[in-house]
């Protein structure tokens, strides 16, 4: 049993993990130590989630959750996050939900924060998903504060979420917050292309035109670009500047 475990985790730390998941069964053919048992649950369920076998990975991680002596193993609370992803990739939304919210319980015991970030922001993506828009601010914004990896992306959902809320100007604010503080996130280009239309959907057309502007020159390869083009264009005939609206028109037939 003690072998062919700790030759598991081996093969977990070589990235091999579908044959760490046959080497876990061989393991749990001998039930010796009850400890090594119930690690070795919650190790078969990590190894099936990290290989992509989500449906059997979900079933494992409830398996080795309602096992005797898990609450007391030390993989119990971060099992919730890696439960939580499991569910994310099968879409449902509600388990992950659940899951995140009582690994987050556990949020005093989990010494790398970045764990406690990631949670809030799959949460807030959780809620996303089913629709409820202010919860998933509150949990975006979390991550957000906690500066951490993936602060840029939570901060933009947030945006994301007052837009379909109908709050633009919320929504602008925050992508202006989002220009001053990530000007290096991959989601950059796309912020600035959702701020310029933000400016265009409220009527701040000349605001509209010059961020739009702005956007072209600084991410010139962005796939939104020929989009940023059309809009610009429509800006100016919105702000009656008919010349330089087909001036900018004729750009897009001629680059795209």
């Amino acid at each position: 049993q003690r072998c062919t475990h700790f030759r598991a985790m081996e093969l977990i730390e070589n990235k091999e993990y579908k044959n760490a998941a046959k080497m876990i069964d061989k393991s749990m053919m001998y039930q010796i130590d009850p400890k090594i048992q119930v690690q070795n649950l919650y190790w078969k369920a990590e190894a099936e989630y990290r290989s992509g076998s989500y449906d059997q990975a979900y079933k494992d991680f409830l398996i080795y959750q309602k096992a005797s002596g898990a609450t007391s193993d030390p993989n119990y609370p971060i099992s919730f996050y890696s439960l939580g992803y499991t569910d994310i990739n099968l879409e449902k939304y509600k388990e992950g939900q659940q899951a995140f919210e009582k690994f987050l319980t556990y949020a005093k015991t989990i010494e790398d924060e970045k764990y406690i970030a990631d949670a809030y922001a799959r949460l807030g993506d959780c809620f996303y998903m089913q629709k409820n828009l202010k919860s998933a601010i509150t949990n975006y914004d979390k991550c957000e504060k906690m500066k951490s990896l993936n602060a840029d992306y939570a901060l933009y959902q947030e945006s994301t979420c007052y837009g379909y809320l109908q709050n633009n100007s919320k929504k602008m604010a925050l992508l202006e917050k989002f220009a001053n503080l990530y000007g290096r996130s991959s989601y950059i280009d796309k912020a600035q292309f959702e701020l310029a239309s933000t400016y265009h959907a409220e009527g701040q057309y000349k605001q509209a035109i010059n961020s739009y502007q702005e956007f072209i020159n600084k991410y010139p390869k962005s796939p939104y670009v020929s989009k940023a083009y059309n809009r610009m264009a429509q800006a100016y005939l919105n702000a009656q500047e008919t010349e330089k609206s087909i001036a900018t028109y004729k750009k897009v037939v001629e680059k795209y």
